[in-house]
């Protein structure tokens, strides 16, 4: 999957761009090197199977972990990476 336009609109000034549960998405973005920061939410909640955002883990690994925010009252917590 590839965006032609992504790369300049990353270039024009503005806002950040969120992207919220693409993971297709953003797999395609990290291996372009076009994201700054990622957000992981993790909740106390298991599933089942799905697919893994990292599926190789190495993104993830060479990630630098910038902040973790603990809610306290829903026992989610918020990982800020910033890819290397």
């Amino acid at each position: 999957m590839y965006f032609p336009g992504i790369k300049n609109l990353k270039k024009q000034k503005g806002k950040d761009i969120a992207v919220l549960g693409s993971a297709g998405l953003v797999e395609t973005l990290l291996n372009l090197q076009l994201v700054d920061e990622y957000f992981l939410l993790v909740y106390p909640v298991v599933l089942g199977k799905r697919k893994s955002l990292f599926p190789d883990s190495s993104a993830l690994l060479k990630s630098e972990l910038l902040e973790t925010i603990s809610f306290q009252k829903s026992g989610i917590v918020k990982l800020s990476y910033a890819p290397q």
